[in-house]
């Protein structure tokens, strides 16, 4: 059973702290946010606003992960509609999924687990991942999108920024994005497929993977 924690004070930056949990954030036209989770995790969790944060972190000790048959904390937060500061996770293993977000920087740090971006406006985006893959539909960035990965590939659809960088050792990379580009890649054994280049910059890192970009 899902147990809701209603967040009345102001804020305009979220910061999620958590080793294990899969992450869901989206957007209402509610005046206060809500934050859902599975009531056997609710004395895990302490949803509380500092210095105009929205702070969320894993509050349980250490023999509390050691229990046989542990569950993956679900966690969904519904902010209101408006402008955000800085959006930042960082979640070692586990899935995020962000949707209708607007926000002026988007850090994302995961060590295994994949990350759904999906209409996305902000300045810019980070994220850094060891396993796991990452997908970005409808995402605008007035400045940069950098993402790396160990092993994972990097997907984009419908997506523009003045700078992109991507990496990944083990994956692919492709997509579409809304305007030309100067293409700079680099693929050690596989297929590159990428459109004439124009001005600003994509580059895109892969040592086994194919690279292969379009222009809507």
């Amino acid at each position: 059973m899902a147990e809701q924690k209603n967040i009345t004070d102001p804020f305009n930056s979220i910061a999620i702290s958590m080793p294990v949990a899969n992450i869901k954030i989206t957007t209402s036209n509610a005046e206060i946010c809500m934050v859902k989770y599975y009531e056997k995790f609710k004395q895990a969790f302490a949803p509380i606003v500092i210095d105009n944060t929205l702070i969320v972190k894993d509050n349980r000790k250490w023999y509390h992960h050691i229990l046989p048959n542990p569950t993956t904390p679900q966690i969904e937060i519904i902010l209101p509609t408006t402008q955000y500061e800085n959006l930042r996770i960082k979640c070692k293993l586990g899935n995020i999924e962000l949707a209708s977000i607007n926000c002026k920087d988007v850090i994302l740090n995961t060590k295994t687990g994949k990350i759904l971006l999906n209409d996305i406006n902000c300045h810019s985006v980070e994220s850094k991942g060891s396993t796991g893959s990452i997908s970005l539909k409808n995402v605008i960035s007035k400045e940069k999108i950098k993402i790396i990965r160990n092993t994972g590939s990097i997907f984009f659809e419908d997506c523009e920024a003045f700078d992109i960088f991507t990496k990944t050792n083990t994956g692919n990379i492709n997509g579409t994005l809304l305007s030309s580009k100067t293409f700079i890649v680099k693929s050690k054994s596989g297929k590159i497929d990428i459109p004439e280049n124009a001005e600003p910059r994509c580059e895109a890192i892969s040592n086994t993977g194919k690279i292969s970009f379009k222009i809507k």
